[in-house]
């Protein structure tokens, strides 16, 4: 560390060398340098520069367009920017304003920029004496300031030049702009592969975006970071399962031209173990997290590709393929009716970005955001750029035709003077604003705290109750993870791997997204609703409404390992009679299998009889350790009457049911269950059963981005059993 003021030795610079008679004291001496290259990026755009973006439009978007001006806006729907970033920094995820020798983004006017977004409080010339306190730590309080003002200058710098004018850019030419940037473990408030700040590098395009790839998440790791091919070879599953989707979620809500759309990049770079119902498990995770729009990755015409697989189809070599039209067609569904309408929100976050520019102790966003996740508090983030447009209306905030009963501010030692004047006038007005954790922050860089409420989890989480509105958060009443359904007894009613999505629109429509983050045990639950009236369950997997089980107000729910449903009201779904909901609590009864024999399908269509009846994992067998295809059992099935569901388990991964040739569908496992419904089964008898199952490509096609997954068994390893309503 260091102190005083700088000294500018440039007037005793002689022949090459510095004439300076040394004053009493520890001197240290910086050269800042400025070059109009960055290291290890020569070519890069220069995010302080709209003229080097203005080259690049020219360059690359402008031939685009002149070759293809007659499909704009039809066949050409727009253009995607995918992780630009500043990099001026490579190799990591903590190029955080301060690092010792990180090479930081300059401009010839910088110094006038960094002393208005101070405010004013200190010159041009006295910034520029500043400038080593942008890379090491100064005892006074002139650092986290500057630290600060220069992140503020970089992320608007960043929005200003680069997707502002390529958005503009592209709405001139009757297209349209999407994209996302580098998100991970909070690079999206970060230089070198970030932007500096989320929300102002996305503001400007058609869609808020992020992709989820690299193993980055991997279901049932909710608490534990895990290997990953990522920077350090660590994922953190606080910020991947908790905040990743927020942010797109809550950018699109909140700037009106986007009109609620969200994106995700999904799939790529898993490797080939990540089959269908793990990438099921990410879509639903998604889904309920506020994403609408998908862009799956990826289709390659040139298999075997070592470029980030799985890749869909593959020549035929992955024989889930077939089942992957139906995801999608699951995830159409859903997308479709979970887009627009009113997310129901009662609470605000404060993006804290500013707090880690400035230094000081910071908790981390994500750490609020699992808190409010787990406690089934429904949130959106807010961030500086929208505090002047804050209003205060009946002790609510009242921000761009959306409204909460509280703004929640992570733990922030620190935050610039404006930033904390403004909350401060929030709370003044009679919101309240409430700091999750032990400390109000200081301004910098006078000081002076704010005088704010602080609570740490329990006494947060106590006072929102009192607070938000019954339609703002997930009340739920005899819960289990496992058993029947139990009417008045207690049980764990936090279930804190249970997610939720609720919105409704103005004609009264509502939908209610429920989806377990439990890889391992079912989810038994009565969900307490906002109102008595009817509500139908939509099985997007089908495409069919169920009647649930509802009493009033409560709707009981049954989620099996990493499950969802959609609860709606207020839509027509015909006159048919709806069937009732499986929810899997009557006791299953195990059914008579005669077995005949197993058939394993080859990609290549060859077929080999095999002696492996069900119970056996087959690529656990010498010689069949690479299988990877359709194996087909068939018998006879002993049905009873009145038998409803062919329940199977341990299904590696995807199930195909047909009983005497009529086709039951195709289920997703590793828990499946199929209706005996217009097979002629009513009376019960015995019926020739075929079961297929695609099981994991992974153990075929190997990679080296599957190697931080496990391989699922193959075949069926579990139970066979029916039940009845």
């Amino acid at each position: 560390r260091y102190g005083g003021e700088g000294i500018d030795l440039m007037p005793f610079l002689r022949g090459g060398k510095f004439y300076w008679d040394v004053p009493a004291g520890a001197w240290r001496v910086f050269y800042v340098i400025r070059s109009p290259y960055a290291p290890g990026a020569p070519e890069w755009v220069d995010m302080f520069s709209p003229e080097s973006c203005r080259a690049m439009i020219h360059a690359v978007y402008q031939p685009h367009y002149d070759h293809f001006k007659e499909y704009f806006g039809n066949t050409f729907a727009g253009f995607f920017s995918d992780e630009p970033c500043f990099f001026n920094d490579f190799g990591g995820y903590y190029s955080i304003v301060g690092k010792v020798n990180m090479v930081l983004p300059y401009r010839d006017d910088l110094c006038e920029l960094l002393a208005e977004a101070g405010g004013g409080a200190n010159t041009p010339e006295q910034i520029r004496l500043m400038l080593p306190m942008l890379f090491y730590d100064h005892d006074g309080g002139a650092g986290p300031a500057l630290r600060g003002a220069y992140m503020d200058v970089a992320s608007k710098q960043f929005a200003a030049n680069f997707t502002r004018l390529l958005g503009e850019w592209s709405r001139a030419h009757g297209v349209e702009y999407i994209g996302h940037i580098i998100e991970d473990q909070n690079t999206h408030q970060r230089l070198g592969h970030g932007p500096a700040h989320y929300f102002r590098a996305l503001e400007h395009m058609d869609m808020a975006g992020i992709d989820i790839v690299l193993n980055q998440m991997i279901p049932g790791f909710t608490d534990v970071d895990h290997a990953a091919p990522v920077f350090a070879n660590r994922a953190d599953p606080e910020f991947f399962n908790y905040l990743l989707a927020r942010l797109p979620a809550s950018l699109a809500r909140l700037t009106p031209a986007m009109r609620g759309r969200t994106m995700c990049e999904i799939f790529g770079a898993f490797g080939w173990a990540e089959g269908l119902p793990m990438m099921k498990t990410l879509l639903d995770h998604m889904l309920v997290g506020g994403i609408n729009h998908f862009v799956p990755h990826a289709f390659s015409p040139k298999f075997p590709d070592p470029d980030c697989p799985p890749h869909f189809f593959a020549r035929g070599r992955d024989r889930q393929y077939p089942a992957f039209g139906m995801l999608m067609r699951y995830m159409a569904r859903l997308s479709h009716l979970l887009s627009g309408g009113n997310y129901l929100a009662d609470v605000a976050v404060l993006y804290n970005a500013e707090a880690e520019w400035c230094g000081g102790r910071t908790e981390t966003l994500q750490k609020t955001a699992k808190l409010l996740d787990r406690a089934h508090f429904a949130f959106d983030i807010i961030w500086e750029d929208l505090l002047p447009e804050c209003a205060v209306t009946g002790d609510r905030l009242c921000v761009r035709a959306r409204e909460y009963a509280a703004l929640v501010v992570p733990e922030s030692r620190l935050l610039p003077e404006r930033m904390l004047a403004q909350l401060q006038a929030l709370a003044d007005a009679g919101l309240p604003v409430l700091v999750h954790g032990e400390n109000a922050p200081a301004g910098v860089p006078n000081g002076v705290p704010a005088v704010l409420r602080c609570l740490d989890d329990a006494a947060l989480l106590e006072y929102l109750e009192g607070l938000v509105s019954p339609s703002g958060r997930l009340t739920l009443a005899n819960t289990t993870t496992g058993g029947s359904f139990a009417p008045g007894t207690a049980g764990d009613a936090s279930l804190p791997l249970l997610k939720y999505y609720r919105a409704a629109d103005n004609a009264g429509a509502e939908v209610l997204f429920l989806h377990s983050e439990d890889d391992f045990a079912p989810l038994r639950f009565t969900v307490e609703l906002t109102d008595d009236r009817p509500r139908r369950i939509y099985d997007a997997w089908s495409g069919r409404f169920f009647a649930p089980r509802q009493d009033g107000r409560r709707v009981d729910i049954y989620l099996p390992p990493s499950g969802s449903v959609l609860l709606v009201s207020g839509f027509d779904t015909g006159d048919s009679p709806l069937a009732e909901y499986d929810y899997a609590d009557n006791a299953p009864r195990p059914v008579r299998f005669d077995w005949e024999r197993t058939t394993l399908v080859y990609p290549g269509h060859e077929v080999e009889v095999v002696p492996f009846a069900p119970g056996v994992d087959v690529t656990a067998q010498p010689g069949y350790e690479s299988f990877h295809g359709i194996i087909r059992y068939e018998g006879m099935l002993e049905l009873r009457p009145g038998d409803r569901f062919l329940r199977l388990t341990g299904v590696g991964e995807i199930a195909s049911v047909s009983l005497n040739g009529v086709e039951l569908g195709t289920e997703i496992g590793p828990e499946c269950a199929f209706r005996l419904e217009n097979c002629g089964t009513a009376k019960g008898g015995c019926f020739r059963l075929v079961l297929d199952i695609v099981n994991n490509p992974g153990h075929d096609l190997r990679d080296g981005f599957s190697t931080f997954l496990t391989l699922p068994a193959s075949g069926l390893v579990g139970a066979m059993t029916t039940s009845r309503l």
